[in-house]
């Protein structure tokens, strides 16, 4: 007799044969019915110390001829296989794995074979016994060139976003290794202090150069974050300077045997950038605002708190009107151009705004000393057309001017020291001057501002042209980093607006209006194409732009028109201009003011948010004091 044992008792094996594969409704001859039994694990099989009489014995339909045993072996090997997935992909944490090499723990780092880093968070083993770190990836700074500095011993916590997370307060992303890709442990410190404080050059262990390099202490005090669309093409930034909450509590000795702590608060490294006083929680402007009191017959008056804004080559005034309808308070704006900072003053100079006429450079060396003008938020839209997509005629001289502008702005940031800078400027500088794009980030991380950079579409917040800008945010010391606006306007959305169309903006204009001028507006000598209203103008420029008329296709627009497309005012008068074509170029190079309002709008958002919760945070600590 053939014996089968069963190890399980509480497998029926004639049920699991007849759940793979469905009996055929062909019967077995009874003469092919071998002489076999299956036993338990109990049961006596003549065996020496064998115990009890535990049988069962397959019936007819339990066997499997030649066509069915194939498909039971198949059916067998795809649960065999689940089964092997199952247990490759769960995990289970594990306290540590040692070996004589390293030591794998939560907390401790590592350096993998790879060259990369790892601070580990968790280890796990999974159900095959391999073995798994996980936490952050970090990478040598000198390997984020040229849009980080090349310094010794500092690393950048590396990871990739989800797209259309960008900015948006997401969680930590984990990466996963297998413990086989680890090298050596490395001691690794995560600090929130600017570079130099807390580096190499204060906490070395080894004089040889190629020593520290392979088994000295290293330091990150850097996040950069990747946000990729579905063609996997970088879309947007983040360069995050590490805060308090990121940061090493474990106090250090430097070289010369004093006790060095990687961590400080946000708050301090703020006054260390900035000055002690030189921050006030929910804006550094103030006002009164005055009101009558019928009954008691006297005014009264109300300290009103907002944030303060400077206007940096401020043109006509478009983010200034943006900063002023999102709540702050317009300190100051200068332009190099005499006719655009008349312009500028005709709007802004009645809401005790400071317009100047100079340069960056001048600006920087009259202001180098003293504060006198430090702001909240700095804005510097720099002239961008070197770098534009509709540049089509080399201009060296005014080319190389421009360049100049461009990296003036880290001398501008260290004599303002905003809180937060925004800037906005062509695509084009990103996607077709990339090398003069990261020398512009290398500028904002050498200063210890944090950067994110996104391309937005106007149309999106409210303009009515298909205009595609990019906008950069940069944070200072201690300052979290503000989101870009959600889009509020949009066709395929119930959450959003309707998208602003042409129609939508200039029915508003009526004969008379300022700039509004239908005698002096250029007519076609051949009539172009008639197009509907309710679309979108084509992105506004200094000269119109191309493919831009009215949609009767009889003329150009109005500078009143252009204006509107642009989303200014009526109130918004260029008188400073002095002509058609100077007008049309401080309407067309001027930021939208709605694109404006909604960027700034996000950060006073952000910024009061902030302060909101530091003010909490201090009252509950003199309450427990």
């Amino acid at each position: 007799m053939e014996v089968i044992e069963i190890v399980d008792e509480e497998n029926d094996l004639s049920s699991a044969i007849r759940n793979a594969f469905p009996r055929s409704q062909s019967r077995r001859p009874a003469h092919q019915t071998p002489d076999l039994q299956i036993l338990g694990s109990d049961a006596d099989t003549g065996l020496e110390g064998s115990e009890g009489d535990v049988s069962t014995s397959f019936s007819d339909e339990d066997y499997a001829n030649e066509y069915e045993l194939p498909e039971i072996l198949k059916q067998l090997s795809i649960a065999h296989e689940a089964q092997q997935k199952e247990d490759r992909t769960k995990r289970v944490e594990i306290s540590e794995y040692k070996t004589p090499n390293f030591i794998c723990t939560a907390g401790k780092s590592v350096e993998l074979q790879d060259g990369t880093f790892m601070r580990i968070m968790s280890v796990a083993q999974n159900g095959l016994g391999d073995v798994f770190v996980r936490g952050c990836v970090l990478v040598r700074q000198s390997t984020q060139a040229p849009a980080m500095p090349r310094t010794h011993n500092e690393l950048v916590w590396v990871q990739q976003g989800q797209q259309g997370e960008c900015n948006a307060q997401h969680g930590v992303l984990w990466s996963e290794r297998p413990v086989s890709e680890v090298s050596k442990n490395r001691d690794i410190i995560f600090t929130n202090q600017r570079y130099p404080l807390i580096s190499a050059k204060q906490l070395t262990v080894f004089s040889n150069i190629a020593q520290n390099y392979h088994f000295g202490p290293l330091f990150c005090r850097w996040k950069r974050t990747m946000y990729r669309n579905a063609k996997g093409r970088v879309v947007s930034e983040e360069f995050c300077h590490l805060m308090f909450k990121d940061a090493d509590s474990t106090p250090r000795r430097n070289n010369d045997g004093e006790v060095v702590v990687p961590r400080i608060s946000d708050c301090r490294s703020r006054r260390m950038w900035r000055g002690a006083d030189s921050t006030r929680l929910g804006g550094s402007q103030t006002t009164v605002r005055y009101t009558y009191n019928v009954e008691e017959d006297r005014l009264e008056g109300e300290e009103i708190q907002s944030y303060s804004y400077g206007d940096a080559f401020c043109g006509a005034g478009g983010a200034s009107r943006g900063a002023l309808d999102s709540g702050m308070s317009v300190r100051w704006g200068f332009d190099i151009n005499e006719s655009a900072i008349k312009s500028y003053a005709a709007n802004f100079a009645r809401h005790g705004t400071e317009c100047l006429h100079e340069s960056v450079h001048d600006f920087v060396a009259k202001n180098s000393e003293g504060g006198k003008r430090r702001v909240d938020v700095l804005h510097a839209s720099p002239p961008c057309q070197t770098f534009s997509w509709a540049k089509t005629v080399m201009t060296p001289d005014q080319d190389e001017k421009n360049e100049a502008v461009l990296f003036s702005i880290g001398q501008l940031v260290e004599v303002v020291k905003p809180r937060v800078v925004t800037m906005e400027e062509t695509d084009g500088l990103v996607s077709l001057h990339r090398a003069w794009f990261d020398a512009l980030v290398h500028i904002f991380v050498h200063l210890g501002y944090s950067v994110a950079w996104k391309v937005l579409r106007c149309e999106e917040y409210g303009v009515p042209q298909s205009r595609k800008r990019l906008v950069i945010i940069a944070a200072g010391p201690g300052e979290k980093l503000p989101s870009f606006p959600a889009p509020t306007h949009g066709d395929r959305s119930r959450l959003k607006q309707p998208l602003v169309t042409i129609h939508d903006r200039i029915r508003q204009i009526e004969p008379g209006d300022p700039d509004h001028n239908l005698d002096t507006v250029h007519e076609f000598d051949h009539p172009k194409p008639q197009f509907d209203a309710n679309t979108l103008a084509k992105t506004l420029t200094g000269h119109g732009g191309l493919g831009n008329y009215h949609p009767s296709g009889l003329r150009h627009y109005t500078l009143r028109e252009s204006a509107s497309l642009q989303t200014f005012p009526k109130e918004h008068n260029f008188n400073g201009a002095g002509g058609m074509t100077a007008t049309r170029l401080q309407i067309g190079n001027a930021v939208p003011p709605a694109f404006g309002k909604a960027i700034f709008g996000s950060i006073v958002q952000s910024l009061r948010k902030d302060d909101e919760e530091m003010l909490r945070m201090t009252q509950t600590a003199l309450v427990l004091d």
